[in-house]
């Protein structure tokens, strides 16, 4: 660092950076930001860093009832076994780095890394506290002396900037720990966070701001995911609450239904032999036994779960299941040795980590009771990279897994990091085959094709997460006899990485996962321990493609909205052939003036009730051909199916299915059915624009003032005559089926 003396040489700094010294020159923009805490006006300068084989006994570290194992060595020694952990581990500490001195540890923690976020610093740039995210978030003051009567007025002054040259640095310490203490011991008996009253005796606190003439104290909860936040004042050497509400921050992904329903979260270190351990959730309904296990995975490597109960937690715990979120090599924050996810001397990787922490929580922890039925309920989970992770446990552990739900899990990477080999076993076929035919999913089809996967995609999100895995498992113009039997596939549309922008979208996709789990596992489960699961509705969810199970489903606003307009719209047809609509009425297809076209289930109010939507393949062909490909259970009895601008309306006796399309429709185009060979199912084409999306023209059809027109449609004839082969749609053909109409007729 250059002072008024000239340069000052402040010894080696190691970088805990996973890029290498190969890509510093390139990074040297944002490597000071990220490891650089402060600057100290004595020329000090702190920063992250990893610690070399020559590093010092730490000054700070934490107390041995915070790190979860057992066997810590007490007094002197432990500070020896923190910096042997960490060194083994290359956890990220903070170091003073002084000229003429080697670099000083001034906080290791030995099993999770520091980042320059979590220090907090004085006005003066002097670390006063870090917060650590290891299995749970922990403050630690930085000091070693005991705190006097005014140590709260004095970290006042240091953070204002108030004689802050007269504080030592172990005065600064004392004074954060001293602060930590009034918050813990002074905190409201009971806090509200956002209309949920919690015990203040379960905050733990992480830090203090100042806002002006105001405070915000942070603080954990046991069961929220992130932080909230007190607003206070400082009054001389007191602190003072203003109210007992709690600020959340919402970027940190909190879930006030987890906390309504008070689960039960476990951190835990499970130990998976070698030395090494796998950082794990378990979290638990409050007072009940679980009946299923569902294992969750992060989504990439160098993300990682945080210790609470997010939204999908809490979900998942209200239906009845258990929640195993596990952290397996390639996760970021516990020291660089886990997060390089290098293979071990026994050649295992990420699944061995999974599949170690779930036998531990059948096992040991006996999650799902004493005994464990062969097959047990137990569910994998992710997205991305989970669910990658998730089809790599149902191809190598079907025992262990009931089923697996993959969001848009990673199909396809040039060239396949060695982080993403799940096991040995794959790590020795990988010599033999290649990295591309053993890790790619899409190329371990024929292995899947009776495995139960639900895997959902997004049609806008990068072409590794979409479309190689469906195309390999079910290639475009396949017969329904080759469909995966167990393999539900839905593409939501207009959705980009991470979907959850189309509200329809995001209720669609949790009805999915909430039917599929607890088809699979609640056969599974055992005794009085019950799944329970909520009755879908359909929420005419935007599709780009989909390979779908026969289902039932109520019909949302939005559905019965559409069939509403489009049955007046029928009412004022008079075309001729176009009786045949009128024996609907006797064949289940229903109408009320109330409610719209349905079935033979019709509710008191005259609105249909759930009917059966019958197995369906959706598909958008290159060219703009709209397919969609419907197999029904036993013969169709009235089929029927008309477009509009905007959805196709399917009927038959005891079916009602009303469809978004993924494209907008050519007006006067017809559309084409053909019959497939086991003479159950048909596919019907729809010429479409393949530039104009589902959302573009959902909003195109309400700036022209939500006008549906009957712009095709099949009848019964026109299914009865179909042909086993695809038609050719040319003029000829659409004059024969008369399903076009002159703009004036049906205007």
């Amino acid at each position: 660092r250059r002072s008024p003396n000239g340069w000052l040489d402040l010894g080696e700094h190691q970088i805990a950076a996973r890029e290498g010294m190969g890509t510093m020159d390139a990074a040297r923009h944002w490597l000071q930001q990220q490891y650089l805490v402060s600057t100290a006006a004595d020329y000090t300068v702190y920063a992250v860093d990893s610690l070399d084989a020559f590093a010092k006994a730490p000054q700070n570290f934490p107390p041995a009832g915070d790190l979860l194992v057992e066997d810590i060595p007490s007094g002197s020694a432990m500070a020896d076994w923190v910096l042997e952990q960490s060194k083994k581990r290359k956890t990220a500490a903070l170091v003073q780095l002084q000229s003429g001195r080697p670099p000083r540890p001034l906080f290791v923690h030995p099993f999770a890394d520091l980042t320059v976020k979590q220090v907090f610093l004085s006005s003066s740039g002097e670390p006063l506290s870090v917060v650590v995210d290891d299995l749970t978030s922990r403050a630690y003051a930085l000091g070693t002396h005991a705190a006097g009567s005014d140590d709260v007025g004095a970290l006042k002054r240091m953070i204002m900037g108030e004689k802050a040259g007269d504080e030592s640095s172990s005065k600064q310490g004392a004074a954060m720990a001293s602060i930590f203490k009034a918050l813990r011991e002074k905190v409201p008996e009971t806090v509200t966070v956002s209309g949920v009253s919690v015990p203040g005796k379960m905050l733990e606190p992480l830090s203090i701001e100042q806002h002006s003439k105001r405070w915000l104290a942070y603080f954990r909860h046991p069961v929220l995911v992130g932080r909230v936040a007190l607003p206070c004042r400082i009054e001389g050497s007191e602190v003072v609450w203003i109210g007992a509400e709690a600020f959340r921050q919402t970027d940190e992904g909190q879930s006030l239904e987890a906390l309504t329903l008070s689960p039960v979260v476990e951190p835990r270190r499970i130990p998976i032999g070698g030395g090494r351990d796998v950082p794990a959730y378990l979290i638990l309904p409050s007072g009940a036994q679980p009946a299923g296990l569902v294992v969750r995975v992060p989504d990439g490597m160098g993300s990682r779960f945080k210790s609470g109960a997010d939204g999908m937690d809490g979900w998942l715990v209200s239906r009845g299941y258990a929640v195993l979120k596990v952290n397996p090599r390639g996760s970021a924050g516990f020291g660089q040795a886990w997060a390089a996810a290098e293979a071990t001397e026994d050649q295992t990787g990420f699944l061995d980590d999974i599949v170690a922490a779930v036998r531990w929580a059948l096992d040991t922890r006996k999650v799902l009771g004493e005994t464990v039925a062969d097959k047990p309920a137990v569910a994998v989970m992710g997205s991305y990279f989970g669910g990658y992770a998730a089809v790599q446990a149902m191809l190598y552990h079907s025992d262990l897994f009931a089923c697996g739900v993959a969001i848009a899990p990673t199909q396809a990477l040039t060239p396949w990091p060695a982080s993403y080999v799940p096991n040995a076993e794959a790590r020795a076929r990988i010599e033999e085959e290649g990295k591309n035919k053993v890790l790619a999913p899409g190329a371990r089809a024929a292995d899947l094709q009776n495995t139960p996967l639900l895997v959902i995609e997004y049609e806008k999100d990068s072409d590794q997460a979409r479309d190689v895995f469906i195309n390999r498992i079910a290639p475009p113009g396949c017969s329904a006899e080759e469909w995966p039997k167990k393999l539900h596939y839905v593409q939501y549309a207009g959705e980009s990485h991470g979907g959850g922008a189309i509200v329809g979208n995001l209720h669609d996709q949790y009805y999915r996962i909430d039917a599929f789990l607890y088809g699979q596992l609640s056969p599974l489960t055992g005794g009085d321990r019950q799944l329970s699961r909520e009755a879908r509705v359909d929420e005419a969810p935007f599709i780009s493609a989909a390979l779908l199970p026969s289902t039932k489903g109520k019909p949302s606003e939005t559905v019965r909205d559409l069939e509403q307009m489009f049955e007046q719209l029928l009412k004022t047809m008079d075309v001729a052939g176009f009786n045949d609509i009128a024996n609907l009425t006797e064949t289940g297809a229903k109408t009320s003036s109330s409610g719209g076209f349905g079935g033979d289930k019709m509710g008191g109010d005259g609105k249909r009730g759930a009917l059966p939507q019958p197995k369906h393949r959706v598909t958008v062909r290159p060219e703009g051909i709209l397919e969609v490909t419907i197999v029904f259970p036993e013969e169709p009895e009235g089929l029927t199916v008309f477009l509009s601008e905007v959805a196709l309306h399917i009927r038959a006796k005891r079916t009602a299915m009303t469809m978004m399309l993924p494209r907008k429709p050519i007006p006067g185009a017809a559309m084409w059915s053909f019959r497939l060979p086991d003479k159950i199912g048909y596919t019907i084409q729809i010429p479409a624009d393949i530039s104009i999306g589902a959302i573009e023209n959902w909003q195109l059809f309400h700036m022209e003032g939500r006008y549906q027109t009957l712009m095709s449609y099949l009848l019964p004839k026109d299914f009865a005559k179909a042909s086993q082969k695809p038609p050719d749609p040319g003029p000829a053909d659409a004059a024969s089926q008369d399903q076009v109409f002159e703009a004036e007729v049906y205007m």
